[in-house]
This record gives C-alpha cells, structure tokens and sequence, in this order.
C-alpha cells in the first residue's frame, strides 16, 4: 500500500470540494484532492442539468425588503422545523461574501443594465436568485482557475476512495484506488468529505455518474452520525429527447400534459374543489416534489400514469408549449420570470437539437439532491473529530424542502468554512494520527467486497427499480419495508459472490448505493408522517406532536 502523507484531503471534486480546497491553502495547509473523475467533470455542480442556476443572495439594491433576516425566515419556513437555525444563520450571513469572492474569480451572472437579474426561487418570499447561465459550470470554471494558481494543492484524479481511516477516535485519513487499480493509503491530520450526494441511486435522477452516496457511506461505516435523509429533493424533469430540469417558472404558462393515449389526467382523482389548472398554477412556486401544498398531485399523478402503463414506451408522459408563442408568453404577468427565461429556455433546447414549440417532448419524476447527509456543526465538523463535511454530503443548512438556489450557495458557504476548519484542526495536530497498520486492518472490509466478481449491472437495475417504486415521490411503510428487504437481498448477493483478484471499483460504488438507499428508507420509515418533500401515503398529514425533531440515523 502506497502512502501519500498530507495536511487536509479533500474527497470529491465538485463546488464543495473546489472551495475547500481553496480555503484550506489560504489558512496554511498543504491539500490534496481526491475524486473519482475529472477535475472540471465531477461532481453535481460541473453537472449542467438545465437552461441556468440561481444563486441565492440578498439582493436590497433590487428589492429594499429583502435582507439577511428574511433570507433566514425563507429557509427556515421552507425546512419546516428541520433545517438547522444556526447552521441556517450562517448560510444567510455568508451568502453576499460567497458570491464576491466567485465574482472576484471571474463568475459572471445575468444582468438587466448596472442590476443582477434575479429570479424568486423555489420556496422563496423574494427574488433573490442571481441568474448563471451554464448551470454550475461557470462556478467551477472559477474555482478550478484558482485551485490551478495554488501550489500547495495537489490533485488525484481518478482516485476512488474506499473507507475512511480513524485512530483514537479521530479521522486520520482514507485509503483509495488509484487510476492504476493500486492501493494509496491518504495519511491526513484532516479530512473534508465533498462527494455530493446519491441520486443515483434512483434510475431517472439529474445528476452525474459518479454521484453514488459515497459520503453518506464512508461516513456511516466509520460511525458518523447522519441528519434528515428522509429529505430530498424530486421532481418533474424533461425525459425526451433530452433530460433536463423542469424548471417552476415553466409551470406559470400552463403546459399541456397528456398520457400516451393523448389523454389529460392530471385531474383525476384530485380532491373535491381542486383543477389541473390549479395544481399546475401552484407549482410554478417550486421545482420539486413537497407535501406542503396542492401541487404534490402533479407528480403523483405522473408517477401513478406511468405506472400504471399509461406512460409513453420511453418511461414518460407527453407534455406540450406549443401555445407558448411570443405574445402567448409576454401576456404573463407573475413574478415567476418566464417572460424574461423563456429565450433563455429555447436557446438551451435548440442547442440540443430540440425546438419546443414544434416538437414533441415528454416528462417524467426525477430525483435531484438530498437535502440531509453528515451532520455538521457550526465548523462543518462532523460527529468524528477531524471529518468535515460540505455541499450536499453534508446536512442541517436544510430541512424538510430547501430553497430553489441554496444548494450551490452551501457548497461554497460551507466549502470555506470546512476547508478553513480543516487546516485550523489539522495546525493543531502535531503529527500524522494514523499509521499503516490502521490503514490496512480499516481497509479489509472494503477489499473484501472489491474482490467481488458480480454482475454489478444486473444488481444495480434491482436496486434502482426497488427505489424508484418505494422511495422516489410515493412512500409507505409496505413499500420502504420492501426496498428494505431487496438492498439486503442484493447486498448479500454481492457479498456471496466468487472473490477473484482484481479490484472492481463498480462493487464500492453499488455498496455505497445500497447504504445510501437504506439510512434513506430506515428515515423514511422512523418519520411516520409527511413533511416537505417527505410523503407517506400512509400518513399523509403533518404530525409536530410527535415529529418536530430530526431524524438521526
């Protein structure tokens, strides 16, 4: 086992990451990176999955009666008791800095004139949201220019790692497999774990590759605790021809949703006084799938249609803006900015070889982000001295729902915040804490199943079946009892597989699958009630008598 001895490693590659690792050589440390692909192709926020991003920050300029505080009220109203207030308080505060020092990097938002143009996301009060064009992409366009200036950063790529290393009861590092297939034991006074989150876990999700839930799993096999992985984010995305996010404002203009049979279905089995042209109307506040209002029906009513066989034979449901012509738009008058982004929509689109107003496109229920992960305190510490966490490995910023724009604003908040952190925790460590022993005794587990020779391709479809029909959108205890069982099932699987020698990396990335999917349902399941975009069908209402805290697992 090789050794590479370093300050702060830094595991993952994306927003998070990037800025971590910044923030740990401007406070001393040496840095090293570790991440499964690319640098500029890995992770969540180099991921462009629609038209722009919006990046949450207060804008007074714009709006007089936006400030700080009432960025903090949006997201604690949007968390409904679950998002942590001081963890809360330190995003709002952060937020203006945050977006200088990309701006000062090279980051460009939209403009109308010497103003931001800024747009009311997902659950929000205000406007608040500066327009990216490109997604996250043009964040990590500037993170990366600053990694690329900073000697004291080092970069492995391709590095998929495997467990994490304690001695003492502090984290002392990880071991990995390089692009070689070899084994490097990463000796570290400090660890920040940025591996984004595990959406794919499902089939149909808008995210990368390499987004497996690796750091919800190194850190519950190490004994971390976790927060709110009951929550997460879901919702209506684009399925063909191109996938994409549905973005809310596109709801304002009141789409036509049909099943394969040409037939609109939205309105059955709504409750008495409810129209299809509420429920959409009513989602053109957020993006994602929430329990709190009535627009909940749009994508249980998508789901059931394609479950039911009634969806196209690509998994969909048709949906049409042929309407949306020019005039038909610019007569909309709401705060959702779809006169402003529509343009913006169709160049995105046309790029793709898709014109949206001729041809034909369909829908489908995707998952997006976990709003939980590591618990973290005000120093992005987790419950094991000397792991960090930042962006979406890492919970409590967020609850039950969290605000359209605040996930990318996280991984750089909390990204500074866990780098600086780390290389603070790492100056005061007068030695590297682990020793090689350590490293390969922790590491026999993870080998064990790498080691595997298993059809990887065939348990991984098991697995996202089971999740997209008992934990995406619809919950319920027979249904997440069932997901239960079938990650046992193929988990004992992997495990009873003939051993040979050569490491499959595929094996660690379906583990930590499997986990992820699991500390989810086993929330899902303690949460006998539904908040946010936590819904059990089999307790549909909100119960703050008996569920006001969060959820540990």
């Amino acid at each position: 086992m090789k050794q590479i001895k370093t300050d702060v490693l830094v595991i993952g590659g994306g927003g998070a990451a990037a800025r971590a690792a910044i923030a740990a050589c401007g406070a001393g440390a040496s840095v090293l990176m570790a991440l499964k692909g690319k640098l500029g192709s890995s992770g969540a926020t180099t991921y462009t999955n629609c038209e722009i991003a919006g990046y949450n920050v207060p804008d007074g300029a714009k709006d007089p009666s936006d400030n700080p505080e009432r960025f903090y009220e949006d997201i604690m109203n949007a968390g409904m008791g679950m998002a942590d207030p001081e963890l809360a308080r330190i995003l709002t505060e952060n937020a203006e800095d945050s977006f200088r020092d990309l701006e000062e990097w090279g980051l460009r938002s939209e403009k109308e004139g010497d103003r931001y143009l800024v747009m009311k996301g997902c659950f929000s009060t205000r406007p608040r949201g500066h327009i990216i064009k490109g997604h996250g992409e043009p964040i990590m366009r500037a993170l990366i220019g600053q990694i690329r200036r900073r000697m004291d950063i080092s970069v492995m790529e391709n590095a998929a790692v495997i467990t994490l290393i304690t001695k003492d009861g502090v984290c002392a590092g990880a071991v990995a497999l390089d692009e070689a297939g070899e084994t490097v034991f990463f000796s570290a006074k400090a660890v920040v774990m940025a591996t984004g989150g595990a959406s794919q876990v499902f089939p149909r999700n808008l995210n990368p590759p390499d987004v497996t839930g690796d750091g919800y799993a190194l850190a519950h096999r190490a004994g971390v605790k976790l927060v709110n992985m009951e929550f997460m984010q879901a919702g209506i995305g684009f399925s063909y021809p191109v996938e994409s996010l549905f973005n809310t404002y596109l709801w304002a203009g009141i789409p036509k949703v049909v099943n394969a049979l040409g037939e609109p279905f939205l309105h059955k089995n709504l409750p008495e006084g409810l129209t299809d042209r509420g429920i959409i109307r009513e989602h053109r506040r957020h993006f994602p799938f929430s329990s709190r209002d009535h627009s909940r029906y749009v994508e249980i009513a998508v789901q059931r249609e394609i479950a039911e066989g009634r969806g196209t034979g690509r998994g969909g449901v048709p949906v049409s803006f042929a309407h949306f012509t020019p005039d038909y738009v610019d007569g909309i008058r709401d705060d959702s900015c779809l006169r402003e982004l529509w343009p913006t929509v169709l160049e995105h689109f046309g790029k793709q070889g898709v014109d949206l107003l001729r041809d034909p496109v369909e829908i489908s229920c995707y998952a997006q982000a976990i709003n939980g992960g590591i618990r973290i305190d005000e120093n992005a510490m987790s419950s094991l001295p000397g792991l960090f966490a930042a962006g979406e490995t890492a919970g409590g910023p967020h609850g039950a729902d969290r605000l359209g724009g605040n996930m990318l604003l996280t991984c750089q908040v909390y990204g500074k915040i866990a780098g600086n952190a780390a290389a603070a925790f790492a100056k005061a460590q007068r030695q590297l804490p682990a020793d090689m022993p350590a490293a390969e005794s922790q590491s026999a587990f993870a080998f064990s199943i790498l080691r595997k020779k298993a059809n990887i391709g065939e348990l991984d479809k098991k697995l996202k079946t089971s999740a997209q029909n008992h934990l995406l959108i619809r919950r319920n205890e027979k249904g997440l009892l069932q997901l239960l069982r079938d990650t046992e099932a193929i988990l004992s699987e992997l495990a009873a597989a003939p051993a040979h020698d050569t490491p499959e990396r595929g094996n660690m990335a379906l583990l930590n699958k499997i986990t992820s999917a699991r500390l989810m349902a086993k929330a899902a399941l303690l949460r006998k009630e539904s908040r946010g975009s936590h819904y059990r069908e089999d307790c549909p209402f909100t119960d703050d008598a008996n569920y006001s805290m969060q959820i540990t697992v």
